[in-house]
């Protein structure tokens, strides 16, 4: 949801120290901001394209 950026970016960080301890170099240790806005404020557009009756979660 928007506003949950932080949340977001700190269990994106968390995974990819965990990538980064086991010699796996993913991803970056902290994403940017605006990335995940996007991707956020995009769930959200898709999350509403669903007809109601299509949601099963």
């Amino acid at each position: 949801m928007p506003g949950d950026e932080d949340v977001v970016l700190d269990l994106l960080a968390g995974a990819a120290s965990w990538l980064r301890g086991r010699g796996i170099e993913q991803w970056p240790e902290r994403f940017p901001m605006e990335s995940v806005r996007d991707q956020i404020a995009g769930e959200k557009r898709c999350w509403w394209a669903i007809p109601r009756w299509r949601r099963s979660w």
